[in-house]
């Protein structure tokens, strides 16, 4: 399988809504792995990571270009009240 390195550019509120999309997805696969049978679960499970993976380089070059903003898990949901 192929890998590719992502690289984005996102304002904040861009990125805010990549990944919740990515995580609501992630939850998405957890749901539809229960139940299922064991290779239909090791597929779902190794998208499962290839999403985190793009999560993680999401916020890895999110701290790179502005290491002075919170960290993507200090950041609040889009839907949540700001504190």
């Amino acid at each position: 399988m192929e890998e590719r390195e992502i690289v984005i550019r996102l304002d904040r509120e861009a990125k805010r809504i990549v990944c919740r999309l990515l995580r609501q997805h992630v939850e998405a696969l957890k749901e539809k792995a229960e139940g299922q049978k064991t290779f239909t679960r090791l597929l779902l499970a190794h998208e499962m990571d290839r999403t985190s993976c793009v999560l993680d380089q999401i916020a890895t070059q999110w701290a790179q270009a502005l290491p002075s903003l919170p960290a993507m898990s200090a950041l609040p949901e889009p839907d949540a009240p700001e504190q």
